[in-house]
């Protein structure tokens, strides 16, 4: 996660089921982005920060104020 405290989301899986959890983070692609093109952020690291794992059968993901939450945006831009 990216957060201004420490937080841990997590995967679970049971049989053919999944679940992810995000925890408090800023998911964000196009502010990401920018925190690596501004050298806040690695190549690496902002990789690993897009490529949220969408695919569970459940997502638990928070959302609120940016830039320490996920704006609301990124719940729009997902297609089914």
């Amino acid at each position: 996660s990216l957060h201004a405290i420490p937080c841990i989301g997590f995967e679970a899986f049971c049989g053919e089921k999944s679940f992810v959890y995000s925890a408090d983070t800023f998911n964000d692609v196009h502010g990401i982005e920018a925190l690596r093109e501004e050298g806040v952020l690695s190549n690496e690291r902002a990789a690993f920060l897009k490529a949220f794992p969408w695919h569970h059968d459940l997502v638990l993901h928070e959302a609120g104020v940016p830039p320490i939450h996920t704006p609301l945006s990124t719940f729009r831009e997902l297609t089914t």
